[in-house]
């Protein structure tokens, strides 16, 4: 009956090219059908029953031993059979990862939170890079990112030398020049056309030749090797300015300035067009004048003025008219000098004092110029040149104005003349400024 049934579903499927079952299995028959492939249904026989005795129990997966023998297996027994015993299971979206995965392929996406990946793994080295700084390697050592070396993208810029090596493009002024590599002469570097090229340095020079614009600062640098200078527009070494005398000038014809500086080691003028020194301009304008005066008598040791006025009769006041000068001019009490003749020689020092009284002053005050000065008294020797003294150049240490009372006066620290006869004679120099005359 089963068998019928095989033949009629096959004239079915035949009129209608449709399976709808691949077998049919009732009871114990060991026959089925399937549909080959040219769509032909067969019916095969199934051969012997399939053999359990493996004894699968539920949730096992079948693993066939031979042709007809089904044995049941664990999920842990077909990890095994699969070789997949060493599979931990992990969720991937969980795992931290492992030390011992030693090969990756291509990561697409995601981002890298491990530590810097060294050069010699294909890494940088490093965590963090110099803004613009241009990198440069050193072997296996980090990447180093150049602090006095960047780029912005459109300025390369160098903090420090640039020194090149082996041979650069050469140009110069004859087009045909061998410049020398680096080993060789100093060369230049020039913009050649917006290219950075070599040029020997007597090319450069020569290239220099008339085309300067504007002045050229040599920021405090000398130019060493100069040729001695021909023609006028020729700079001049220094050998050439220092053996160069005056007379070597042209003769102006304008007048020269000399920008506040002096002429110097002028000689004394004496045509009327010579140029005049200062010595020579100021004996013009003061003149050295003396004052002749003597004492006599026993002054002792009372400070006792000088009778300046000509008189020769000393007063021990200032405002005696017989010891005091009106200057007609300003000037300087430059040296006073005492010669004696006393009947008995006094060895001692005399205190000298200069007065002066101002001009919109009465005479009876008086007011000291400088300071003492103090000499030694003459001596009495006739051959002794001590029997002149000299207070030497007082310099401009006792001044006075014009139109003030100048007095001087002596006081001797001992005893002093001591008899009528005692003589002094005194000189005194004085400088005065021809300049307040007004003519």
């Amino acid at each position: 009956m089963r068998w019928l049934g095989h033949h009629i579903w096959d004239f079915i499927c035949r009129i209608r090219n449709k399976i709808y079952m691949d077998h049919v299995e009732t009871g114990t028959s060991t026959s089925y059908v399937v549909r080959e492939a040219d769509g032909q249904l067969k019916v095969r026989d199934r051969g012997t029953t399939v053999n359990t005795t493996g004894t699968p129990v539920a949730n096992d997966f079948a693993k066939f031993t031979d042709a007809d023998t089904i044995e049941g297996r664990s999920y842990g027994e077909t990890k095994t059979d699969l070789s997949l015993n060493n599979v931990e299971n992990t969720a991937i979206s969980t795992w931290t990862g492992s030390t011992n995965v030693t090969t990756l392929g291509t990561i697409g996406t995601g981002t890298w939170n491990g530590t810097v990946i060294g050069v010699s793994k294909g890494g940088t080295g490093v965590a963090t890079l110099t803004s613009n700084g241009v990198l440069t390697g050193g072997g296996t050592d980090a990447i180093t990112s150049e602090n006095n070396l960047k780029f912005d993208g459109s300025t390369l810029t160098v903090t420090g030398n640039i020194k090149y090596s082996g041979t650069c493009a050469n140009v110069d002024s004859e087009g045909g020049d061998s410049v020398p590599t680096e080993t060789g002469a100093k060369n230049v570097l020039v913009n050649d056309g917006g290219e950075i090229k070599q040029q020997t340095r007597a090319n450069f020079l020569g290239n220099l030749s008339g085309q300067s614009a504007a002045a050229f600062s040599m920021n405090s640098q000398k130019i060493t090797s100069v040729a001695t200078p021909v023609a006028s527009t020729d700079a001049a070494t220094k050998g050439y300015i220092d053996g160069r005398k005056i007379t070597d000038l042209t003769a102006p014809t304008s007048d020269v300035a000399m920008n506040s500086q002096k002429i110097t080691g002028v000689a004394t003028p004496t045509a009327s067009t010579d140029a005049a020194t200062k010595g020579y301009a100021d004996r013009q304008t003061s003149r050295v004048t003396f004052v002749y005066a003597n004492m006599k008598g026993a002054s002792g040791t009372t400070e006792t003025f000088i009778p300046l006025a000509g008189v020769p009769d000393e007063k021990t006041g200032f405002s005696n008219e017989q010891v005091v000068l009106i200057m007609p001019t300003g000037g300087y009490v430059k040296e006073i000098i005492i010669r004696a003749h006393y009947g008995t020689y006094t060895s001692e020092n005399i205190v000298i004092k200069v007065y002066e009284r101002p001009k919109d002053k009465k005479m009876n005050g008086s007011t000291q110029i400088g300071s003492d000065i103090t000499v030694a008294a003459p001596t009495q020797n006739v051959t002794d040149d001590n029997n002149t003294r000299s207070t030497g150049d007082l310099g401009t240490s006792y001044p006075y104005t014009k139109g003030d009372a100048l007095g001087i006066s002596f006081t001797w620290q001992t005893t002093g003349p001591a008899a009528g006869s005692d003589k002094t004679y005194i000189t005194v120099v004085i400088e005065e400024n021809l300049s307040d005359l007004g003519y």
